[in-house]
């Protein structure tokens, strides 16, 4: 119950159970899709899959920095939070830069494959943020509008926090969505297996038989999944 009820945890599972309509609609679409075997001139389907399940990793990246300033009774910077979170998941999931400025991304990062990345990114801009948000350039009696305050005060972690994505993609060339995929890969690997599929699905039961929702378990195994 401490563990479900953490603001990190939680704000992982909210963020989940809210792009759920977005599975859901790419699963119907999946299904529909099935009658292109049997009636190959039937209308395509893909790019709503393509633009529901298929940017799911948007939608994470926005909610859980969203989401940790809720929960952090900080709701003046949850739009501002979700925002930076977007930018900073556009910068790390590898997009390039030709001489013309035209920038291109990798599609596959905004989905499934990306919602990994997309949640250490949300967490990582929502604990700057709530950090920061100790500190003020401002007073508490200050006549100047709270919007003013926000942004002031939102200047530095938002520039910090862009500036690391920055060094890291630009200076450094570390790519940190196949690092994460590097370091992910033994439990994406066993847990794909038919005996780690078999593991997860126990552990889920032998929880729920001590009256524990497996839902707790979303935020490890809907990424593998």
């Amino acid at each position: 119950n401490k563990v479900s009820k953490n603001f990190i945890v939680s704000s992982v599972q909210d963020a989940i159970m809210t792009i759920l309509p977005f599975i859901l609609v790419s699963s119907i679409v999946t299904i529909l899709s099935l009658i292109n075997e049997i009636k190959s001139n039937f209308i395509k389907l893909d790019k709503i899959s393509d633009y529901s399940f298929g940017i799911v990793g948007l939608g994470v990246a926005f909610l859980i920095a969203y989401n940790i300033m809720e929960k952090s009774k900080l709701a003046d910077k949850k739009l501002l939070a979700g925002v930076t979170s977007l930018a900073l998941f556009l910068m790390t999931i590898g997009p390039t830069t030709d001489n013309n400025g035209n920038i291109t991304f990798i599609q596959e990062r905004f989905g499934a494959t990306g919602l990994l990345m997309a949640m250490i990114v949300g967490i990582f801009v929502g604990l700057v943020l709530r950090f920061f948000s100790k500190f003020s350039f401002f007073k508490e009696e200050s006549l100047i509008p709270d919007f003013v305050i926000v942004w002031f005060d939102s200047l530095i972690p938002t520039t910090l926090i862009l500036t690391i994505g920055l060094v890291c993609t630009d200076y450094l060339h570390f790519d940190i969505f196949n690092l994460i995929v590097v370091i992910f890969n033994p439990l994406t690997g066993v847990m794909q297996t038919f005996y780690g599929f078999v593991l997860i699905c126990f552990i889920q039961v032998f929880l729920y038989s001590f009256g524990i929702s497996p839902w707790i378990l979303t935020p490890i195994t809907y990424p593998v999944y």
